[in-house]
Formats: C-alpha cells, sequence, structure tokens
C-alpha cells in the first residue's frame, strides 16, 4: 500500500467506474472518468499534507499494478479518537484474498501507529463479501442503521460493524 499518484489516475478510472463497485459505496460517482481520478488524488494529496497523514492508500499487486484502495474518513473534535474505513478492489481482482491480508494491516496500523482506539465500517446489508470480511478481521456488529443512506433517490439501510 502506498499514497496515490497522478500516475495513477488512468488505472484508477478504470478500476472504479465499475457498477459494483458504485452499487456497494456512497462516496464513487458512476461513470467514474478520468477527471474524477484525477481530482480524487488531488485531493486527498492536499488532505495528507495538511494533516501530515495519508488518508487513501492505493492497493497495489507486488509488481505494482492498482488494484483497489482502502481508506479512513477523517473525524475531528469530539471523535478524533476513532475514523471511519473504506475500501474497494476492482473486479478482475476479488476473491484473492488480497483484502483480507490488507484491511488487518490496515486497521493494526491505525490502531496502533495513528493512536485511534476505534475503528467502524459502515457497510449495506446486502454486502455479503464485505461483512464478511469485517468479521474475520475482528470487526464487531454493532447495529443496524435504517434509512441512513439515500442512494440514486432511495434510502438504504447501513450495518455498522466496529473494532476497537
Amino acid at each position: 500500500m502506498n499514497a496515490f499518484a497522478e500516475s495513477d489516475a488512468a488505472a484508477l478510472a478504470v478500476l472504479a467506474n465499475d457498477p459494483q463497485i458504485y452499487g456497494m459505496t456512497m462516496d464513487l460517482p458512476h461513470p467514474y472518468t478520468f477527471t474524477d481520478a484525477l481530482d480524487w488524488i488531488n485531493y486527498n494529496r492536499e488532505l495528507s499534507l495538511k494533516y501530515q497523514s495519508v488518508f487513501s492508500y492505493a492497493i497495489r499487486k507486488p509488481d505494482g499494478t492498482l488494484v483497489g484502495s482502502i481508506g479512513r474518513r477523517l473525524a475531528m473534535g469530539y471523535a478524533a479518537h476513532q475514523d471511519e474505513l473504506g475500501y474497494w478492489i476492482g473486479a478482475t481482482f476479488r476473491r484473492q484474498g488480497i483484502m483480507k491480508e490488507v484491511l488487518p494491516a490496515y486497521r493494526d496500523h491505525l490502531l496502533t501507529k495513528e493512536g485511534l482506539s476505534r475503528l467502524s465500517a459502515l457497510v449495506f446489508p446486502e454486502n455479503t463479501p464485505s461483512i464478511c470480511l469485517l468479521e474475520q478481521c475482528g470487526f464487531e456488529k454493532e447495529g443496524h442503521l435504517h434509512h441512513y443512506f439515500i442512494k440514486d433517490g432511495c434510502y438504504k439501510d447501513a450495518l455498522i460493524y466496529a473494532i476497537w
């Protein structure tokens, strides 16, 4: 894992322009364009410079191929001891155990090196692979949040998982 670079924009646009990723995330537009990728990379670079921390990491294969992303949403003030995680992986790289390696490493990094005491993840109830991953990585289900999101004009429930 490392920070995204502008040179990742083309690969990021291809990977993230996936209806399944769009359907299971809240922050990615669809279609996902090269401009979206470049804007997101630049936004994250500015955020990292401002707070002296990387908030979104590129997940890569050993040969450097971009396969996905994992990151956290910065919490401030009374909630500064915790962050919310988000992640996705490109279609051709799913079911290869990549996230099973990445998520525990990222979790441990945030809880030890970044000094956070709690991590949470919101997941749609129909996203069984993500739910299984979170549970395998030690996250516990804390609740079912009814009508938590509005996506495509419809209310969507979310499950909240956390570890501390």
